[in-house]
């Protein structure tokens, strides 16, 4: 198969060179019409046979060029390279600086080089130029040592009239003007995109370049086989890995951008974008600096497409960089962006201007502030004037742009603009949005950035916006019948057009709820009537999550107004007790829909997802009403509902434990990148959605309910979660099963604690000898049950045989556990279990210290030998905040002499640490200094 390749890439490399359709390749513009078709047809196949030949002729020159690169003397240090890829004297080696320039040197550093004339300091491939790599035809001439700019096209092949570049200057006025490009150029680009998919990049990239030299150093080429390479380059560069060859395709590309044709430019800056959204962030990280004057230059060019297109290069660059990175480049950046908004030539130039500048004051943030007395009057205007149908884009883009900047300044600057726009915003919003209206979505953020701006202010504004979300959550779709519609999401989940509108208002509703806290309180009637019937309804998993994002925020309003003497405690109560009604009818009736039952002894995907996302959705706003909430019948029934649907959700007796990492208590520490933000684990983390995820969502409702009504719960619902406990612990039941009666122990004696001492014989000794269990999760659960049942005096009679098993868990685990660099899930799992183990311990040696006599000593240094805990989030942030609250109390074992070192590295090791928190680390120097001298 790689024999092909070479050809096909030439071929498809030519075939882009199109720029303009076949028709005006061969002169017939005026000729061609219906009358004489059959003759446009025939010369248009005649025209692809000569690009065949020619094709082949170019795969020829290649190779003679490869063939006799090597007859070619070898160059003197320092000298270019680019022709003959070898160097005359020792020590010194070819590098590539980009694909017109190579030099002789002793070694070479990737990136730029600050001691090259400024004129010409770009960044250094440094790829290693061999003699058969290397090409006949330099695109630089080398003066005294220094490069000197030439065009890669012989600027005398492609010399213009007048007209032509009048017609170049005018092209882009017209926002409707036709792509240039016909069908073969489509053909050549999924040519090159299949192969950059299948072959690797070490394979296909050489091959690629090899390529376009030799096309480029053809008699014939123009503009269009310059343009032609750079369109190959945009196509391949989001399969690249290697940051090498990235960067190579940056290099070919930056010469382009002052091409003397407008269409290679305007490919150049095109195909720089697609690199930044390709291959963010590194290349805004590696050619900012590079990129940013270029960009200057573009937005000054005479070609409108050209200049739209570097406004849109700066957006792509422009996200991933800081005010640092802009701040040089601020006050001419704005000054052409401004400039060009408000010359208006074209919709399109506008819509990058408005991203530009809405880019720039993301990044500047405070210091951007100077210039909002001159942008706010532009962005005001374009709000007025664009009324056009085809402006649409356009209007809501300026509406984006204006809450953004509004964000970044603050609200004692935005709040009397803020009205001027809403009071633009409401009547649109009142009269509804097409399903096809490009506004809908900016509006929507728009008007959720000023709600985060204005606070309690936006209050105002909110009868008018909600009733226009109500408006959109009532909707039905008009083509399809409620229950087609419901049958397309229950089957697949697939989202509609009229579930994506409705997420789109709930995202809305959440954000202004959120921004006013308990001031929305004299709308919550009016929500909680228009979201009830949502919870009958079948939706996305994305809509779901989303309608319960706004009960939860419903839910710390409402409980922030109780809590405020704003509402009554009543209001609470029926709300929560509205939801409860509806969400759990809304599962019941999903678990029993005819087309959720079992196929082949498997539950449907779509069924799992579902109730999981409700379970959750529940726990969430369980947690959120605070307690008082739910009424003693309330918790009786949800317990019975409960304990019915967790034996209906059978798993098989192999089914795996784990109900996914992340969807359970006592998960693992989540990962930061630099900039502070999670990094996303690996796919085998975030595992599918099973019946063994849904069960394990159920106890987290029972778990939400046991501390949002305590009393109520020990009253009405604790028997019979133990009694589920029990059965599910016993020896001869699966892992899935005893993993999670276990969990759902834990949990009940974590918040019960004595009271549940007259059911520990159902499962405290089958939690001590669970801690050796097969199953990691198992361990996990059972270390911690017995971690949170030591506080309880009785537990003091089994602690002998519980540190006994931890001694053993440790000895056989403990040193490889300190070692250990949990990466794979599986791996994490076992972490997971051995740090539950080293937190019971230093639970059991803090309450039961007196009773174990001696062996305190003991028990407290193997403690000390295994923290700090790095992976259980939970375990590590309790186990860390006792050592901090013992330290503080002058443990004797703990500060004495010969402890104190230990200690101190455990702290020192901890602060500021992946496994720390905000508030350990301002406690940890306390703790620190409390010490005694």
């Amino acid at each position: 198969m790689l024999r092909y390749t070479s050809p096909l890439v030439l071929s498809s490399l030519l075939l882009l060179t199109s720029g303009e359709d076949v028709s005006t390749e061969l002169g017939l513009d005026d000729e061609c019409n219906a009358a004489d078709s059959e003759n446009c047809a025939l010369n248009a196949a005649q025209l692809r046979a000569s690009r065949l030949k020619q094709m082949r002729q170019l795969e020829a020159a290649a190779d003679e060029i490869d063939q006799a690169s090597g007859a070619d003397a070898c160059t003197s240090s320092w000298g270019n390279c680019l022709k003959t890829g070898c160097c005359a004297s020792a020590g010194y080696t070819c590098f590539e600086k980009d694909h017109t320039y190579a030099q002789c040197r002793p070694d070479c550093e990737e990136g730029l080089h600050y001691d090259d004339d400024p004129k010409y300091r770009w960044t250094w491939s440094c790829i290693k130029i061999t003699p058969d790599m290397a090409k006949k035809d330099g695109v630089h001439e080398v003066k005294d040592g220094a490069m000197t700019p030439g065009s890669e096209v012989d600027a005398t092949r492609d010399k213009k009239s007048k007209s032509e570049t009048a017609r170049e200057e005018q092209e882009g006025k017209d926002d409707d003007d036709d792509d240039c490009d016909d069908e073969v150029v489509a053909f050549a680009e999924e040519n090159l995109d299949r192969l950059a998919e299948n072959f690797e990049e070490d394979v296909f990239m050489p091959i690629l370049f090899k390529a376009i030299r030799a096309m480029l150093q053809q008699s014939s080429a123009s503009w269009k086989h310059a343009r032609s390479s750079i369109m190959a380059v945009a196509q391949v560069v989001e399969y690249l890995e290697d940051e090498s060859w990235t960067n190579h395709c940056v290099d070919h590309v930056i010469p382009f951008m002052t091409n003397a044709h407008a269409r290679v430019r305007y490919a150049a800056y095109w195909a720089l974008s697609q690199a930044c959204y390709d291959q963010s962030p590194d290349v805004q990280t590696t050619y900012h600096e590079t990129l940013l004057p270029k960009i200057l230059g573009g937005l000054e060019d005479s070609n409108i497409r050209v200049a739209t297109c570097a406004a849109s290069l700066f957006s792509a660059l422009g996200e991933e960089l800081d005010d640092d990175d802009i701040e040089p480049f601020m006050d001419p950046l704005l000054e052409r962006l401004f400039k060009l908004l408000q010359s208006g030539e074209s919709t399109a130039l506008s819509e990058n201007c408005l991203s530009g500048i809405a880019v720039v004051a993301e990044a500047a943030e405070e210091q951007f502030k100077p210039y909002y007395p001159k942008v706010m009057p532009m962005l005001k205007q374009v709000i007025v004037k664009c009324t056009h149908e085809n402006q649409k884009a356009l209007h809501g883009k300026a509406f984006e742009c204006v809450s953004l900047i509004g964000r970044v300044v603050g609200k004692e600057i935005f709040q009397q603009d803020a009205g001027e726009v809403m009071a633009a915003i409401l009547p649109m919003v009142k009269g509804g949005f097409a399903g096809d209206d490009p506004r809908r979505e900016a509006f929507i953020e728009a008007t959720g950035r000023i709600a985060q701006c204005l606070d309690k202010d936006f209050k105002p504004y909110v009868p008018d916006i909600i009733q226009s979300i109500f408006a959109m959550l009532a909707q039905t779709n008009e083509d399809d019948d409620d229950e087609d519609e419901e049958e397309k999401i229950r089957m697949s989940g697939i989202k509609t057009t009229l579930s994506e509108e409705k997420t789109e208002a709930m995202s809305l509703l959440e954000t202004i709820i959120d921004a006013m806290h308990e001031d929305f309180c004299d709308f919550v009637p009016g929500v909680v009537q228009s979201m009830l019937p949502l919870n009958s309804q079948a939706m996305t998993a994305e809509m779901r999550k989303q309608n319960f994002g706004v009960w939860e925020s419903l839910a710390i309003s409402v409980r922030a107004a109780v809590d405020n003497n704003r509402m009554g405690l009543p209001v609470l109560q029926e709300l929560c007790n509205e939801f409860l009604k509806s969400t759990i009818k809304s599962m019941m009736l999903e678990a029993q829909h005819p087309m959720n039952a079992k196929r082949e002894g498997k539950y449907p995907s779509t069924l799992c997802t579902t109730l999981h996302v409700q379970a959750s959705g529940i726990s969430t706003v369980l947690r959120q009403v605070g307690q008082g909430a739910v009424g003693a019948d309330t918790v009786k029934d949800l317990s019975g509902v409960i304990s019915e649907m967790m034996k209906a959700m059978e798993v098989e007796a192999t089914a795996e434990a784990e109900p996914g990492l992340f969807r359970r208590r006592g998960g693992p520490i989540v990962e930061e990148d630099s900039d502070g933000e999670e990094k996303e684990e690996d796919d085998e983390h975030y595992t599918e959605i099973t019946p063994q995820s849904v069960r394990f969502a159920l106890i987290d409702v029972v778990g939400a309910l046991m501390r949002a009504c305590p009393n109520e719960f020990a009253e009405n619902g604790l028997s019979t979660m133990m009694a589920l406990v029990a059965s599910l612990v016993k020896g001869d039941r699966s892992a899935a099963d005893r993993s999670l009666g276990f969990y759902l122990a834990d949990e009940a004696v974590a918040i019960f604690g004595k009271k549940t001492v007259p059911f520990w014989n159902g499962f405290m000794n089958e939690a001590i000898t669970g801690m050796q269990d097969a199953c990691p999760i198992v361990r996990q659960y059972c270390a911690s049950v017995i971690g949170n049942g030591s506080p309880c005096s009785v537990f003091s009679q089994v602690v002998p045989t519980a540190c006994s098993t931890i001694h053993q868990v440790l000895q056989r685990h403990g040193e490889r556990h300190r070692r250990r660099r949990a990466v794979k899930a599986d791996a994490k799992q076992a972490a997971l279990a051995i740090d539950s183990c080293i937190r019971a311990l230093g639970q059991i040696c803090q309450y039961h210290e007196q009773s174990m006599g001696s062996d305190a000593g003991t028990a407290w240094g193997l403690w000390l030998d295994h923290l700090p805990i790095k992976y259980n989030a939970d375990a590590s942030k309790a186990a860390h905040n006792q050592l901090v609250d013992m330290v503080m109390a002058n443990h004797a074992y703990l500060t004495a002499p010969a402890q104190l070192p230990k200690v101190f590295k455990i702290m020192v090791e901890t602060y500021k640490a992946k496994w720390s928190t905000g508030d350990l680390d301002k406690r940890l120097p306390d703790a620190a200094a409390s010490i005694p001298p």
